[in-house]
């Protein structure tokens, strides 16, 4: 039979039942179904997702859907009182109330490590109610609820992600599927830390593990096994430093990259190559990379989690 996994919230964003949502609310299901107030089932198709800034949209078919009426979250001030309307452990129609604790928070994505601006409110926000919406007196949505701060010391902190920090990403997923904009390198990475770099003779930075065929990466002449350890002369040892260093540029840029590439790979002696990269387009996300893999030697360090980028 069919085994009911995660539930989530969501707010409806036109008539024709566009709805925003979490992403992480999406994680692992194949199939969606969407549950109104009313108790009327409709299934969901997937429009996209943003894993970087947890947001998502899905599509249920039909008209004269109840649209919420999206808020203008600049206007927002301390203290003023909000509601975080959701679904938490899959009681609907939840309601909790709250004032507006703290503007423009900069809160990390533990998952992504990915910088989003948050309204910061005491009105319980759980996981069942993450993807919901938190709204003004006047009813308007000024925040998409997002994950809670899951620890004891933090009680009574929940995040909203702004609704005009949310817009133009929902607008992209609505219109290509995807988030524009933001750019490629084109390879599977691993940081190399300070102490690995040591044991193996490296230097520490961004370890290229595989590169894309075809990719800016690819063009710039990077092999599986280079280190980059610098970006336009400043230091990468860390995914943070790189994902800043990323997100002041777009597809086009120009950027040169300060290269360890070791001796087994450069004939006979250690090489510091200067490369020129000129950035692509992240566009959609694919799962078929038609990439040429070669591991760096592991590290037994369970902070080296492999990314793309």
């Amino acid at each position: 039979g069919e085994q009911l996994s995660g539930t989530g919230s969501g707010i409806i964003s036109s008539e024709d039942g566009y709805i925003i949502t979490n992403a992480h609310v999406l994680t692992n299901g194949k199939s969606f179904r969407v549950i109104m107030s009313d108790e009327t089932e409709y299934p969901a198709t997937v429009i996209g997702k943003d894993n970087k800034t947890d947001l998502a949209v899905i599509k249920i078919e039909g008209s004269d859907f109840p649209a919420a009426v999206m808020g203008n979250s600049d206007e927002v001030v301390l203290g003023e009182s909000v509601v975080a309307i959701g679904n938490p452990a899959g009681l609907s129609g939840s309601v909790t109330n709250g004032i507006v604790s703290g503007l423009n928070r900069q809160i990390r994505s533990d998952a992504t490590g990915f910088d989003m601006n948050c309204i910061q409110t005491n009105a319980a926000i759980s996981p069942g109610n993450s993807g919901g919406a938190l709204v003004n007196t006047y009813g308007q949505v000024i925040g998409i609820n997002s994950q809670k701060i899951a620890a004891t010391e933090f009680e009574g902190i929940g995040f909203a992600i702004s609704i005009n920090e949310a817009q133009p990403i929902i607008n992209d997923l609505i219109e290509h599927g995807y988030v524009t904009g933001r750019v490629k390198i084109g390879i599977t990475m691993q940081i190399i830390d300070q102490m690995s770099a040591q044991m193996y003779g490296y230097q520490p930075g961004v370890g290229v593990v595989s590169v894309e065929a075809n990719s800016p990466a690819a063009k710039a002449g990077l092999v599986p096994g280079d280190i980059i350890t610098e970006i336009d002369g400043e230091s990468v040892l860390s995914s943070e430093k790189l994902n800043q260093i990323l997100e002041k540029h777009k597809p086009g840029d120009e950027i040169t990259l300060t290269v360890f590439r070791q001796r087994s790979q450069s004939y006979g002696k250690d090489q510091e190559l200067t490369m020129k990269l000129e950035l692509g387009e992240a566009g959609a996300p694919t799962d078929t990379s038609s990439s040429t893999q070669q591991q760096t030697p592991s590290t037994n360090n369970g902070s080296n989690r492999k990314n793309n980028n």
